[in-house]
């Protein structure tokens, strides 16, 4: 007998009609409301869940978002597969990247500094657009899931009704999911092994993602990849 087939997008997607995961007892608060966290109870066996997902929520001012997507729809036609560059690597093309850098490296030493991480003494990213039309959606995905996943982000250039949807694992399933805010300038950093979505758009959105990695993924990269990886493309941030 063969297996039914399943659409996991609708297992883990429904409607939601507020941030009701924001009320449930794995939320976590702390001094600052940029973290926005979920932590489950420390675990007395083997079997028993850990969950600890921190969230980054912060923003850059609107005026510079313009700027941004002003430069970015002059080259929209020329942006082919995600995959194949890195805006941060565009720093003799466009102004915004040396600022844009600035503000996300606040915001990656903010969220370290919160959850009193000490960040490696080096640190990669490599960001692309993710330019959606009207009807498009993203289906649920995590930008890294292996002993090196570090940090991913999102930053928003222009509002939107369509919030990206965050999977807190179990939680979500009781409450839904995490909906990250929708406005122009939103910026969120967050584990890049957690699963998020967006659902279907109903005007034009764009986002600019990226991930931040390790020196130890880049050097396992260098030393085990049998071909071309996007993150061969990643630039180092001066930290």
């Amino acid at each position: 007998m063969s297996s039914p087939s399943v659409d996991y997008n609708e297992l883990i997607y429904r409607k939601p009609k507020e941030n009701l995961i924001e009320n449930c007892n794995a939320r976590n608060y702390g001094s600052t409301q940029k973290l926005v966290r979920w932590t489950s109870w420390k675990p007395n066996n083997p079997f028993a869940p850990f969950i600890d997902i921190p969230f980054w929520i912060d923003s850059i001012p609107i005026n510079f978002c313009e700027t941004i997507l002003t430069d970015i729809k002059s080259i929209e036609n020329d942006l082919t597969d995600w995959k194949k560059y890195n805006i941060f690597s565009w720093t003799d093309k466009f102004v915004f990247v040396h600022k844009l850098l600035l503000l996300i490296k606040s915001s990656l030493y903010q969220y370290a500094g919160e959850l009193q991480y000490e960040l490696p003494e080096k640190v990669w990213i490599r960001g692309w657009m993710n330019i959606m039309n009207e009807g498009d959606s993203l289906p649920i995905h995590s930008h890294a899931f292996h002993e090196n996943s570090f940090i991913s982000g999102n930053l928003l250039l222009t509002n939107s009704e369509i919030s990206t949807e965050y999977v807190i694992p179990n939680y979500s399933t009781y409450y839904g999911n995490y909906l990250s805010k929708s406005r122009s300038g939103s910026v969120i950093l967050f584990p890049s092994w957690v699963e998020h979505l967006v659902p279907p758009v109903k005007r034009k959105r764009y986002c600019l993602a990226f991930d931040f990695y390790t020196n130890e993924s880049i050097e396992y990269l260098k030393q085990n990849a049998s071909g071309f990886d996007p993150m061969m493309l990643s630039t180092e941030l001066e930290l």
